[in-house]
């Protein structure tokens, strides 16, 4: 995101990244059919990165976030590099070189300030929700009386059109609309299963239909929040902030199982409590500042006063 301007922010996000997460999520119910052992699946899996990993070669240091931290040298030798690689020769002019901030930034800094602590807080519980229903409708989407590997692969389906349209909505809308309703909305669907009698449809399909869009909602969510993060913190943390938010998505996504556990009580328990939390935390998405089309924040007081 640092290496683009605003209005490529959300297609880098949405469309590239998550088009990736989505053609894996396709692949695995495929992968998973042809080898249903389960140590086989995971040996290869776990090796399947290996074929792309030299393309990390390729990659350079954030220009931006080097000279947020002080290290001009190494900025103007990272934008070389990149101007190399495009066949672009022009001398390199860096106004305003200073030292201003902070190699010093850590963790702590996501809490220290008002307004910096209030966005730590929100996007973390943003993105706990988001882990619980993404992973808990993937896993739990199977318990409907239908094939396993067809509703996975299904539910992967319509990640599809959420890596097509979200861009296209974010660059016109913006992201604070654009996060709290799809949160709101996508909660919403989920909790209607509650609504829906059980053993009046075959295959329970209204509830899997709900589901479904409720998938669809959540991965969504995902190109929104993760692009949303990246604009929401100062450079010298982004990387910081994002990784504290994509922890707590991994500790909503360990909890998805144990919730998936109340379908023992009634089959629709774990979609409703999944939408309830979601619904709940877009709601608290209202309070966090709009990012749509504005210069990203470099140092920690830029972040504080990014209203």
């Amino acid at each position: 995101l640092e290496l683009v301007g605003s209005s490529w922010r959300a297609i880098v996000c949405v469309a590239f990244i998550e088009g990736g997460w989505t053609l894996g999520y396709l692949s695995l119910a495929l992968v998973s059919w042809l080898l249903p052992d389960a140590f086989n699946l995971q040996i290869l899996v776990a090796v399947g990165f290996l074929p792309f990993a030299p393309l990390l070669l390729l990659l350079t240091e954030s220009p931006k976030w080097l000279l947020a931290t002080g290290r001009v040298q190494e900025c103007k030798d990272a934008i070389k590099k990149i101007m190399k690689f495009n066949h672009i020769e022009k001398e390199i002019i860096i106004h305003g070189e200073k030292d201003e901030i902070s190699s010093k930034a850590n963790f702590l800094d996501l809490f220290r300030t008002p307004m910096i602590r209030r966005n730590t807080i929100v996007i973390s519980l943003a993105w706990f929700a988001l882990g619980t229903l993404y992973f808990g409708l993937s896993l739990h989407m199977p318990e409907f009386k239908a094939n396993i590997y067809l509703i996975f692969f299904l539910s992967g389906l319509v990640e599809i059109p959420a890596d097509i349209i979200p861009f296209v909505l974010l660059n016109r809308f913006g992201r604070r609309p654009n996060i709290a309703i799809h949160y709101i909305v996508g909660g919403l669907l989920c909790m209607a299963t509650a609504a829906v009698p059980l053993g009046q449809f075959e295959y329970e399909w209204p509830i899997v239909v709900l589901a479904m869009c409720g998938k669809y909602i959540s991965q969504v969510c995902w190109g929104i929040v993760y692009l949303y993060t990246s604009e929401l913190f100062p450079t010298v943390i982004r990387s910081v902030a994002l990784s504290f938010a994509c922890s707590m998505a991994r500790i909503g996504s360990m909890l998805a199982p144990f919730i998936a556990y109340l379908a023992e009580v009634n089959p629709v328990l774990p979609i409703f409590v999944f939408g309830t939390i979601t619904f709940v935390v877009g709601l608290q998405t209202i309070l966090l500042p709009e990012t749509n089309k504005k210069k990203l924040p470099d140092t920690l007081h830029e972040g504080e006063m990014f209203l």
